[in-house]
């Protein structure tokens, strides 16, 4: 008896010991699931990266830590199973915190069996990585900017015909992605639009067109003709223009003058995503 109870109290001491490694560990959330992928237990790392106290997550199904769109797809119940199949789910995606907010993590599952070999859940590992991924998506899309310049300035050299020339530059501006869409405005001396160009933008960009040719200028380009810098709209809406309703939720608006030699010969208008809309 005395030696059962100094066990028992063996495996308790060792289950608080490791309780209080798993609870000193605040880069990872590490916790358990049952067979079922409901939370059985909770770590500090959990709690600051995903916003919940252990008491408002424990018994709570693990999918509300994913997206909607995940959870439509299945994407929880896929994760286990793979688990359970393959000895271990490993991946990268957007998880969902308490408030509403996303991150980018790296998450681990690894299922848990006793001694009989019967499941009894899983460990699941998570990291934010949500700066690294930031920082990936950016470069990829300088990426993606540089090359559209790289053709544009390429036309610029071999094309002869104006029309021809934004067209094309329009279309290189958009092409994979490296902007939503774009707009080029040919001016005369008097900020009348004589000619112009769009990608992306189809139908939308009638009435604005109509309008820059009646000299009706929208606020980015009238503004970007009094200045060389970049003009930067993050909330395209504000500025009244007839086509921010084209314009994708999230993204911004970059806008600049054509200028050489010390002559204005137009604007370039560009939509980008938000987080990117800094990177002039």
């Amino acid at each position: 008896m005395k030696e059962d109870k100094k066990l028992r109290e063996e495996i308790e001491r060792n289950r608080e010991y490791y309780q209080l490694l798993v609870d000193s560990v605040k880069d990872y959330a590490i916790f358990m699931l049952d067979p079922n992928g409901y939370v059985i237990s909770w770590n500090t790392g959990a709690e600051l990266i995903k916003g919940y106290k252990a008491e408002e997550i424990i018994n709570k199904h693990f999918s509300c830590f994913y997206t909607p769109e995940d959870v439509r797809e299945g994407i929880p119940e896929y994760a286990l199973k793979i688990a359970k199949l393959e000895g271990k789910f490993e991946g990268e995606g957007w998880r969902v915190r308490k408030d509403g907010s996303r991150f980018w993590a790296n998450v681990v599952i690894t299922p848990l069996y006793d001694e009989d070999k019967h499941l009894r859940g899983f460990a699941e590992v998570i990291r934010d990585m949500t700066e690294r991924k930031l920082m990936e998506d950016r470069i990829n899309r300088l990426n993606l900017v540089l090359n559209s310049i790289l053709k544009v300035n390429q036309l610029t050299i071999r094309e002869k015909d104006r029309r021809s020339l934004i067209q094309g530059a329009c279309n290189n501006f958009v092409k994979n992605n490296g902007y939503h869409s774009a707009w080029i405005a040919l001016i005369d001396d008097t900020h009348t639009a004589i000619m112009t160009a769009q990608a992306k933008l189809d139908k939308d960009f009638i009435k604005l067109d109509r309008k820059m040719k009646r000299g009706e200028l929208p606020y980015c380009a009238k503004k970007a003709l009094k200045q060389s810098d970049i003009v930067v709209i993050k909330d395209p809406s504000t500025c009244k223009c007839p086509v921010s309703k084209r314009y994708p939720s999230g993204t911004g608006v970059m806008t600049l003058r054509l200028e050489y030699d010390g002559r204005i010969y137009g604007v370039v208008n560009v939509t980008v995503p938000v987080n990117f809309i800094t990177d002039k």
